[in-house]
């Protein structure tokens, strides 16, 4: 005779032959050690909800756990809201196709519209020392810089108030331009001073 539990079943089976009943009884040892019995157990619907979730989740190459466990930890962080909404929402600041612009690059093209669109040279010649300043410290493509990288490079300039601001406001000008020209995702350019 075999007795076991199957979720809150209890099981029992007889055999006429002993050796019958240890066969059964290591596969259901073997079932009930690797959870395979917790399967045996689902509801139609429950089945129907697993093959869905399953087969929605194969394209991402993502098991169902941990899409359960990433789903669960990113509701408790937007504290009940919608997990759609806060993914549309960064995918909206964080564009994946951005062109690999140089800051190099978007600060000549900037400078240059500026010229073009008539402003003062005494302006234009501040752009340049400025953003020059900028642009050899980070030889970087532009949609890789972080609002937190900028005012990193504002706070170590050493510089009085009205400078700073000055600075501040050349580099802000600089990244609207680039988010006009869609050179980059974030519009971060509040947060940085």
């Amino acid at each position: 005779m075999l007795v076991y539990y199957e979720g809150n079943d209890r099981k029992r089976e007889t055999f006429a032959d002993p050796k019958d009943a240890k066969t059964r009884a290591e596969e259901v040892a073997n079932k009930l050690s690797t959870g395979q019995a917790a399967a045996l157990t689902l509801t139609e619907n429950d089945k129907f909800a697993y093959v869905e979730a399953v087969k929605v989740l194969k394209p991402t190459g993502i098991p169902l756990h941990l899409a359960a466990t990433e789903f669960a930890k990113a509701w408790e962080v937007l504290g009940g809201h919608s997990v759609l909404d806060a993914a549309k929402y960064f995918a909206k600041r964080h564009p994946t196709k951005l062109p690999s612009k140089m800051v190099s690059d978007v600060v000549r093209e900037f400078i240059d519209s500026r010229t073009k669109n008539k402003k003062s040279k005494r302006y234009t010649d501040d752009l340049e020392c400025r953003l020059g300043k900028f642009k050899k410290k980070f030889p970087t493509c532009s949609a890789s810089i972080e609002a937190e990288q900028l005012k990193s490079f504002l706070d170590g300039l050493d510089l009085s108030a009205r400078s700073y601001n000055n600075f501040k406001l050349a580099l802000m000008s600089l990244f609207n331009y680039a988010k006009r020209n869609e050179y980059l995702g974030w519009t971060g350019t509040r947060s940085i001073g």
